[in-house]
């Protein structure tokens, strides 16, 4: 399998140290057997995959995104919906658990967390008990 990526943020070196090749967003779209977008909504890429980028994509192409409930698309006969629940098992519900409470303890106790969301604000943060 070739996996190929865009991200205008992203330095093609860095694209490649993860495994996939840079390539431009036209290439993309036209080449891309299965294409998954992962982007921020944002001014800049409101619309950017509009009518006139799925009609670029092969017609085997699979497109994978996140998706409104209103969306014109579900009403296509060659649309198929369903829900983002790959990642369910029972194992995985247990460990997303266990990870949270883990979390929620190392911050407690005065350490730093491991996946903080906010790392940037953490920076000055202490995570030792005060006196």
């Amino acid at each position: 399998m070739r996996i190929t990526a865009h991200d205008p943020f992203v330095e093609a070196e860095e694209i490649t140290a993860a495994g996939a090749t840079a390539v431009s967003f036209d290439e993309l779209v036209a080449e891309s057997d299965c294409l998954v977008t992962q982007a921020p909504l944002t001014p800049e890429t409101h619309h950017l995959f509009d009518e006139s980028q799925l009609r670029r994509m092969k017609p085997t192409a699979i497109l994978v995104r996140d998706w409104r409930a209103d969306n014109p698309l579900f009403s296509l006969d060659n649309v198929v919906v369903t829900p983002h629940a790959a990642y369910y098992s029972e194992e995985a519900i247990s460990t997303v658990r266990r990870f949270a409470a883990e979390e929620v303890v190392r911050v407690l106790t005065g350490q730093a967390p491991l996946s903080p969301v906010n790392a940037g604000e953490l920076v000055e943060a202490r995570w030792s008990r005060s006196p």
